[in-house]
């Protein structure tokens, strides 16, 4: 009965790791697409492209 709760203590551990790092990527990717999206708000007149707004 008491390994029952080292492994649940064990799942819990190893979901916040995942958790943590699920959370950096989306951080990641959400700052990658908003220096895309600026690259082409800037550039976009200077290649005679339409704004996006």
């Amino acid at each position: 009965m008491a390994e029952m709760g080292w492994i649940g203590l064990l799942l819990a551990i190893v979901g916040a790791y995942f958790a943590i790092k699920v959370v950096k990527f989306v951080f990641k990717l959400f700052w990658w697409a908003a220096v895309l999206f600026g690259a082409y708000w800037f550039l976009a007149p200077a290649l005679g492209l339409p704004r996006p707004f």
